[in-house]
């Protein structure tokens, strides 16, 4: 059995990596080079911070929406991921 995570996609705020039969998103998380500027770590700093902040709000919506019919119900919600199913190739409408 595999378990190495799969990458599913990179976006602004975050990726989705699928284990099995779970797509887990977290925040994308930028690291400061060293001989960065203050301006450009101030930069990332700022960036990592609203990537948080993005997908604790993602969070809020879909434990918002997870009583709505027709909504795919997350399995998981913190601050720093989001666990939803995966769903491959398939209708959502049995979901």
């Amino acid at each position: 059995m595999d378990t190495k995570p799969d990458l599913i996609g990179v976006g602004r705020v975050g990726c989705v990596m699928r284990t099995e039969e779970v797509a887990v998103k977290t925040p994308n998380k930028w690291t400061v080079p060293d001989n960065a500027s203050e301006y450009t770590t101030i930069v990332y700093e700022q960036m990592n911070r609203t990537n948080e902040e993005s997908l604790i709000h993602e969070g809020r919506v879909y434990r918002h929406l997870a009583f709505v019919e027709g909504v795919l119900k997350p399995l998981y919600i913190s601050d720093m991921e989001i666990q939803m199913p995966y769903i491959s190739h398939r209708s959502l409408d049995n979901t």
